[in-house]
């Protein structure tokens, strides 16, 4: 029985059957398995190269500059938003059209004020207040600004450990919280996961639908003016369907099939690790990392304070998850991977890769065959401790230079640490890697069970 198996087989103990109907969620329980079965296991992973980007993507991809197709299709929408309300804009600025909303919509309940009572088991109205409120008004407003982009940046990275509860403004900090983005109260944030892309999608979603709103008001209200509406209305149609169908790619590109789900998985067991495991290592997370303390306070007040089953149902998903992640590998994948975080020199001699302190060198080996074969020779003479000479590096006669001119086009190639291991041997042009055994892993990708050569 391996440790997903075993963690997923205690969860089910712990709760056999769902939640429905239950007068006291085991906390204390599920906070022993957190802390027992799921912390320990996720150590065992946040260290490997896949499992980090998959974790980290919310940050790295959807970060300005980033370069990525998800990054790309999010700014395709910030300009549509932009263009498509300019276009709503200078519909409203007609006499015509303002006359006709005024006159063919009634004004509508508004809610005022509302006090709710927040809980584990969700959130409940006490006192709400409304008042009858004709829209033009508010829909003006709402056109206006995002016609001039009120918002800096429609991701937020403050939002990967929670929701951060407030737009990123391009006139400065917001220090109102924003109802739409609290967890507690729009439950597409969820209480785990990928909180940066949720978000993000929440903040998309509201400003599209205050312009589809205002567009469709607008096309009803101009609908009997006939060749007497302004152009811009006949602009309207165009351009919503415009914005819409580059959210649709946005949100195709956030969450494909199966990778966006690995994600949102990969995320989930992050803030169980670092609510529960006694010394965290998520330093790969950037400055992300710094605000880790208080995503692990979140996510255990969150189990604590439970009257559902929502955040540990989707560590025990994400456990699943993880499992058909390794499973649909690449054969020798995973020993890759296990070899990377473990540290020290990685050499994969069939891609060919190699990595330095979980970290992959950013070479196109096969543009350099030599310096590769030799690096390749280094790592395999560090198990028995011995050194290359130069009989392993050439079959015929070269001259006495040769050796060291090698060495220097490979040293070219690699980061200052590894390149002050490589010393030279007790024979005349020869050279050994100065690295304990235990940090100098070959792996074999093609094998599915491979595991590392040196221990």
């Amino acid at each position: 029985m391996d440790r997903i198996e075993w963690a997923e087989r205690s969860y089910r103990q712990i709760v056999p059957a769902p939640d429905a109907g239950w007068a006291e969620v085991p906390v204390r329980r599920l906070e022993v398995w957190l802390r027992d079965a799921v912390a320990p296991l996720v150590a065992e992973y946040v260290r490997r190269t896949r499992f980090q980007d998959l974790a980290a993507w919310p940050l790295r991809a959807l970060r300005p500059g980033s370069g990525s197709p998800a990054r790309a299709a999010l700014e395709a929408v910030d300009e549509s938003l932009v263009g498509c309300a300019k276009t709503v804009q200078t519909a409203l600025r007609s006499t015509r059209v303002r006359r006709a909303l005024e006159h063919g919509v009634l004004p509508e309940p508004v809610v005022t004020s509302q006090t709710s009572l927040v809980g584990g088991d969700g959130t409940h109205p006490l006192l709400r207040q409304t008042e009858r409120i004709h829209p033009l008004p508010v829909m003006e407003a709402q056109v206006e600004g995002v016609a001039r982009r009120f918002w800096a940046d429609l991701v937020n990275p403050e939002d990967y450990w929670r929701p951060s509860p407030r737009w990123l403004l391009a006139e400065g900090l917001q220090t109102v919280s924003s109802g739409e983005l609290v967890a507690s109260l729009n439950p597409e944030l969820h209480r785990v996961g990928d909180f940066i892309t949720r978000c993000l999608e929440r903040r998309v979603t509201l400003l599209v639908e205050e312009l589809r709103g205002a567009g469709h008001a607008i096309l009803a209200a101009s609908r009997p003016l006939g060749p007497r509406a302004p152009k811009a209305t006949a602009l309207i149609p165009s351009t919503l369907a415009q914005l819409e169908a580059r959210v649709r790619a946005l949100y195709a590109s956030c969450w494909p099939e199966p990778e966006g789900a690995y994600r949102d998985s990969c995320v989930t067991l992050v803030q169980a690790y670092v609510a529960y495991h006694p010394d965290p290592h998520v330093e790969w997370l950037g400055d992300a990392s710094a605000e880790s303390a208080l995503g692990g306070h979140v996510f255990r007040h969150n189990v604590s304070h439970a009257r559902k089953l929502e955040v540990t149902d989707r560590v025990a998903a994400a456990l699943a998850d993880l499992r058909r992640m390794y499973a649909e590998e690449p054969p020798g994948q995973s020993a890759l991977d296990e070899a990377v975080a473990s540290g020290g020199l990685v050499v994969a001699e069939a891609l060919p890769q190699a990595f330095w302190s979980g970290k992959p060198l950013t070479v196109a080996w096969h543009r350099h065959p030599m310096p590769w074969k030799l690096l390749l020779l280094l790592a395999r003479k560090a198990r028995f401790h011995t050194h290359v000479v130069e009989l392993d590096v050439y079959e015929d006669d070269v001259s006495e230079s040769a050796m060291a001119t090698l060495l220097g086009r490979l040293k070219k190639l690699l980061p200052p640490e590894l390149r002050k291991a490589i010393v030279p041997g007790p024979e005349p042009r020869s050279y050994r890697l100065d690295l304990p055994p235990r940090l100098v892993h070959l792996v074999d990708v093609s094998d599915p069970h491979s595991r590392r050569q040196f221990p």
